[in-house]
């Protein structure tokens, strides 16, 4: 009878084990990875540049096909894009170039993202992922590419850095470790002055990450 209690708390005991270590409750992960960036107007006045991201996550199990992930990132982008001035007329806003510039900005973004886990076989399995998004504009500059003259960006406050949008997604994950990730992010406010021609940011990302 002891042999028996013995057997049956052993095998309990190495499934659950077995489970807890493919299904964790809590789970952090780190990304790293290239951004291509621009922002997006009615004159399409910018391009898109490659920049590159890093971020952190903590993912919370909450069943095993649905997680809600947080965290902090760091996200540095530059693109070229047309600036100058804009004019209200009869005819509404019109854009006045002055020259062209290469963009550089960054950002801390902090995400709230909803993920659906989808298993594939044993070892692998696919994420899709979207939520909305906050981030902090953290300085930035634009420089002529003309007469290469360097301007600094300075929003006049604090809530002027504020950006927020949507992000979504797919993650390929190996083996509940490695990670393949692709992430792309809208915003939805308008960077100032706010008018017809105002823009709002794009940003598509691709990294790889590690879970542990």
């Amino acid at each position: 009878m002891i042999k028996s209690y013995f057997f049956i708390g052993s095998c309990c005991l190495l499934i659950g084990n077995e489970v807890l270590a493919q299904e964790k409750p809590i789970s952090y992960e780190f990304q790293t990875g290239f951004t291509l960036s621009t922002t997006k107007d009615k004159l399409n006045l910018s391009k898109w540049g490659v920049g590159m991201y890093s971020k952190g996550l903590i993912d919370f199990r909450i069943t095993p096909n649905f997680s809600i992930a947080t965290g902090l990132g760091y996200r540095y982008e530059q693109f070229d894009s047309k600036y100058g001035t804009t004019i209200n007329t009869n005819e509404g806003y019109v854009f006045y170039e002055s020259g062209v510039g290469n963009m550089q900005r960054h950002w801390l973004d902090v995400p709230i993202l909803f993920k659906g886990h989808f298993k594939l076989n044993s070892d692998n399995k696919l994420e899709v992922f979207s939520g909305p998004n906050l981030s902090i504009f953290t300085g930035g500059k634009i420089k002529d590419l003309k007469t290469g003259e360097i301007y600094k960006i300075k929003p006049d406050k604090f809530s002027d850095r504020i950006d927020y949008g949507l992000s979504m997604g797919v993650g390929y994950i190996i083996k509940e470790r490695w990670s393949m990730n692709v992430n792309y992010n809208i915003g939805l406010r308008k960077e100032l002055p706010v008018n017809e021609l105002s823009s709002t940011t794009r940003s598509l990302s691709l990294g790889a990450g590690y879970r542990f």
